[in-house]
């Protein structure tokens, strides 16, 4: 089994990085609001029922996160394609799998399936030859190819 790890851009880490730090500060702020309803006389529970179902979805949001950026990653084995994001897996049959073509000057890996689809790999640019090996050693009819954009993009 053969893993590659997901490669996020600059920008996408930059907005986990925010989504992170908004989360806890979210969390933070209502632990806050609900020990300030709390202390008053006439305690207000809608509201503090609020504040609780707030603080369930700031930290549904940060371990999605967390998952999304520790756990995103594809792995290979001898039947399938395995590809996680966090939470979300998605399986390819290598079988399945009809050709793999680099475009060079967007440098992007593309996997196209027999049924028309396809799916853009995100991984290290270093580790495409590596993939493409990995994945036609568990079905050697897969075609490799090297293009220049433009000559035969993914719509």
């Amino acid at each position: 089994m053969k893993i590659f790890k997901f490669a996020f851009s600059s920008t996408a880490k930059i907005l986990m990085f925010i989504a992170l730090i908004l989360t806890t500060l979210g969390g933070v702020w209502n632990i806050f609001n609900i020990i300030a309803y709390t202390s008053y006389a006439i305690v207000n529970w809608v509201k503090i029922g609020g504040y609780i179902l707030l603080i369930v979805f700031d930290l549904f949001l940060l371990i999605l996160v967390v998952c999304i950026m520790s756990n995103s990653k594809y792995t290979i084995d001898n039947e399938k394609l395995v590809l996680r994001y966090g939470f979300i897996t998605s399986k390819i049959l290598i079988k399945e799998i009809i050709a793999i073509t680099h475009f060079k000057i967007s440098n992007k890996l593309v996997v196209y399936l027999q049924t028309g689809k396809f799916t853009v790999i995100n991984i290290d640019k270093n580790l495409y030859e590596d993939f493409v090996v990995s994945v036609r050693e568990h079905n050697r009819a897969i075609i490799y190819n090297s293009k220049t954009d433009g000559e035969d993009t993914p719509e």
